[in-house]
């Protein structure tokens, strides 16, 4: 059993003291890298009131400027580092506790530019929904990654990737982000002394949950969100897919570049599609391969409906089928082309690699969407007849003499493809051991009549 045992003391310097003891002549808190500043400007009678609903319900966080100082800093350390951020902010946010708005309130804030950064204001309730406040300021952080090289125009942040590192971050490290407010006068300063024990666990773990029951989003309905209400269902549904994507997308080879990358693009683009398929172009070429990853993802993570699993025959059939390639010979001009079945390492060693590397590239997809449906004794032999095709495409296409014919490959190259071949002869062995008897097998389909005169 693995525990995560967080101690935290949180300071406050006698300048800060006013605030917290509800002095009505309150200082600005200033985080310390100096981005946030923090001001509380509800009245003074205000300031002695009952903590109120948040006594009872600990979802709610009761903010003072300090806390709100110290918790800001460390949602942005988070967001950091699962993204992998070494630069410095340069926007600064003015966060204001103001009365007047219930804990249930969406914040929104307003930006300005004053030479070439930008000012981000923020007014919020002097109670507030844990995730309310982790994802308004999430928001205010990508805006001002974002915004860095904006000129004319807000960047446009898309709400999944608001979503998706909101909940990450609170399936994943709510215990180090959110931490209760200082209560203790020593002196001079005022401290906290908190002992958090919690049991790690898969962030993802709620998202598993809910998406089991609901149906996971579309790509489509990731762009374009719905009206439904945020803590809905619907809502929930849209934060859990939009936090699966963001993991996956975090996860690819370069992702978490990738996706720097498009933050940091945002700005040149008036939509975030833009600047997402230019950041991910190694990945995915076009919306349709994204579509279709994150179609794959999905089932993936949910899991394999066994309604709809091929049997070890209709499996082993198919697999058979889609590892050959169907290819139109002519004997004689006059003849006319009659199809005929070649093997994929046919394929390798005769093709040019003009035909061939775009044919191995659609049999590496199909593979991928034949994974969803074979039988449980076909998953590793599928994953590894992808693998060697992957491997093999990506030696190549690293191979400076793609356009030419087979017999001008270099030694190097000529031993890429021998390798390539003589593996995939180890799998289609392995493959034929794993055929059917006959009775087994599925009956082949009827041959359809022909129509006289056609």
């Amino acid at each position: 059993m693995n525990f995560v045992v967080v101690i935290c003391l949180l300071l406050a310097t006698r300048l800060m003291l006013p605030a917290q003891s509800f002095s009505p002549e309150n200082r600005p808190v200033r985080s310390v890298t100096g981005q946030f500043v923090v001001s509380d400007a509800r009245p003074a009678t205000a300031f002695g009131a009952t903590p109120g609903p948040a006594g009872t319900n600990q979802n709610l966080l009761p903010l003072q400027p300090a806390f709100l100082a110290v918790t800001s800093e460390r949602i942005k350390q988070a967001l950091y580092s699962d993204l992998g951020v070494t630069t410095q902010s340069r926007g600064i946010i003015y966060l204001t506790i103001r009365s007047g708005h219930g804990p249930s309130w969406e914040p929104a804030y307003t930006a300005e530019r004053f030479g070439n950064n930008w000012i981000y204001r923020l007014e919020l309730p002097p109670q507030i929904e844990r995730r309310r406040l982790v994802r308004v300021v999430v928001q205010l952080l990508l805006q001002e990654m974002a915004n860095r090289g904006a000129t004319d125009h807000l960047a446009e942040i898309p709400a999944w990737l608001t979503d998706g590192f909101t909940e990450q971050l609170l399936n994943s490290r709510a215990v180090e982000i959110l931490l209760p407010p200082p209560d203790q006068n020593f002196g001079a300063l005022l401290l906290g002394p908190v002992v958090l024990q919690a049991r790690q666990r898969d962030p993802l773990a709620e998202a598993r949950r809910v998406l089991h029951d609901q149906p996971p989003l579309a790509l489509a309905e990731l762009s374009w969100p719905g009206t439904a209400p945020w803590d809905s269902a619907a809502g929930e549904a849209f934060r859990c897919s939009a936090q699966l994507f963001v993991t996956e997308l975090l996860g690819l080879p370069q992702g978490r570049q990738e996706l720097r990358a498009m933050i940091n693009g945002l700005a040149g683009c008036y939509n975030w599609q833009t600047a997402f398929l230019r950041a991910f172009a190694p990945q995915f070429a076009n919306q349709l391969a994204v579509e279709k990853w994150w179609t794959l993802q999905v089932v993936h993570f949910v899991g394999r409906d066994a309604m709809h699993l091929w049997t070890v025959a209709e499996s082993w059939q198919k697999l058979a089928d889609l590892l050959h390639a169907s290819v139109a010979v002519r004997r004689t001009r006059s003849e006319l082309p009659a199809h005929a079945d070649i093997t994929l390492q046919t394929v390798i060693r005769e093709w040019e690699p003009l035909r061939q590397l775009p044919m191995i590239r659609g049999k590496i997809n199909e593979l991928e969407l034949a994974r969803v449906r074979v039988a449980p004794e076909f998953m590793a032999l599928v994953d590894e007849y992808r693998r060697v095709l992957a491997t093999y495409l990506e030696r190549r296409e690293r191979a400076a003499t793609t356009f030419a014919r087979l017999w001008l490959l270099s030694p190097g190259e000529g031993k890429v493809v021998r390798e390539a071949v003589q593996r995939l002869d180890e799998l289609d062995g392995q493959r034929l051991a794993l055929q059917p008897k006959p009775g087994n097998s599925p009956a082949p389909p009827p041959i359809a009549a022909t129509a006289p005169g056609r």
